[in-house]
């Protein structure tokens, strides 16, 4: 099952950007099928996982609950008369962490596989970085050599949320209009959060036999998200290194090293950091005023899902992209699950996650500084979701996920 996680985790970043390129080349809307088949895979790696592989019980019985609320609200959606394809695809998101988590933890069974996976997400996301620093000058290979925008509409469905002149999603241009790097991943906000992952593992990796290296990977991949513009993930990261260097620090010496290295990294990015801050705070760019105007929609609509949700299909971003209107404000991951399973489904959800958390907490010494690492991701991946849908997303998260499924299953095996 190994190998075919790692294919699945290819597919999950470099999709888009495939079968954009081949239906420009061909104009086949075939090419929806290699998407299709990314899910179908992922859906085999559940079963097998969920099937075989060691798992803590409570989160075996949370995630048999949260199943649980999808179905039952499914079929309220479809008493609603929610279309087939939106059902569908709105349920496969809600079930899309559980499914990757399960899958990894079915297909990693030695450290040695943990440490590929690892590199293997590293090295991925380095690529797509790259990819950026050039894509994010050339504008016109995404709206005129792969004509990016048709394959997302005619192909993706992708229905809303396009700047006319270049016909690409409004998120590929940031504050004052500025061009945002989409990388290989083809969309910035994926990019920023792969790039985050990337860059946490990259400094757990070398942190202890190569230091300075350590600091210089993710002041690297820091770059990159700062070239993203998807502040979201630099939270992400800014929460989850101190996060790592609490856990796992294990010598007085070690520590001031590290708060150091990682305090000169700071200093070098301080101007960006302010300049960030001072456009956010100030309400200057439309996309922190949307944030805030969501939340404020999800908060004042809050009661009215308090006991039961909508259905599957009334909210998220799957909604939103086919053109129809949703409950709530939309764009928080956390008010997706409330406003369709009810708070008692969001109540589960977090409950999930705070057990697989404390599972990597507890059982920590097992599988030293990587587990520590994902922990820390997981701390701070926590942050987005009452402020963006990113946990939802394939290529942004996909290798989030998978390290956590990884970790629990590496702690269950050798606690």
């Amino acid at each position: 099952m190994f190998p075919l996680l790692i294919i699945y985790l290819f597919s999950a970043l470099f999709t888009d950007i495939i079968a954009a390129s081949l239906y420009a080349a061909f104009g086949l809307t075939e090419v929806n099928y290699l998407r299709l088949g990314r899910e179908g895979l992922a859906f085999a790696l559940f079963i097998a996982g969920f099937l075989n592989a060691p798992c803590p019980p409570r989160v075996r019985l949370l995630t048999s609950v949260y199943f649980a609320f999808i179905a039952v609200y499914s079929f309220v959606g479809f008493n609603n008369d929610m279309g087939l394809a939106l059902l569908a695809g709105s349920a496969a998101k809600l079930a899309f962490p559980i499914f990757l988590i399960f899958g990894a933890m079915g297909a990693i069974e030695t450290p040695r596989q943990m440490m590929v996976l690892c590199w293997s997400i590293v090295c991925l996301a380095l690529t797509s970085l790259l990819f950026g620093l050039w894509d994010i000058r050339h504008t016109d290979f995404w709206a005129e050599t792969i004509d990016y925008g048709s394959y997302l509409y005619e192909v993706k469905g992708v229905l809303i949320g396009y700047l006319e002149e270049y016909m690409l999603p409004f998120n590929f241009f940031g504050f004052e209009g500025a061009r945002r790097a989409a990388g290989l991943v083809a969309a910035p906000l994926a990019q920023g959060s792969v790039l985050a992952t990337a860059g946490v593992l990259a400094f757990a990796l070398w942190r202890e036999k190569q230091p300075w290296l350590a600091v210089a990977a993710l002041g690297i991949f820091c770059f990159g998200i700062y070239q993203s513009g998807t502040r979201g993930a630099l939270l992400i990261v800014l929460l989850a290194i101190p996060a790592f260097l609490i856990v796992s620090t294990r010598r007085v010496s070690g520590a001031v090293r590290d708060l150091m290295l990682v305090g000169l990294l700071v200093l070098a990015g301080a101007e960006v950091i302010s300049f960030i801050y001072d456009y956010t705070v100030n309400l200057d760019d439309g996309s922190t005023i949307g944030h805030l105007t969501a939340l404020q929609d999800n908060l004042a609509g809050l009661g009215q899902v308090v006991i039961f949700g909508a259905g599957v299909g009334e909210a998220g971003a799957v909604t939103a992209d086919a053109g129809e209107e949703i409950a709530g404000g939309g764009e928080g991951a956390l008010f997706t699950i409330i406003y369709q399973l009810g708070l008692p489904g969001g109540i589960v959800f977090l409950a999930l996650y705070s057990v697989m958390a404390w599972q990597l907490l507890k059982t920590r010494r097992q599988a030293g500084d990587l587990n520590y690492a994902v922990l820390a991701l997981m701390i701070g991946a926590a942050s987005s979701m009452v402020i963006s849908e990113h946990i939802f997303s394939v290529s942004a998260m996909a290798p989030f996920w998978l390290l956590v499924g990884a970790s629990l299953s590496l702690a269950r095996r050798y606690e």
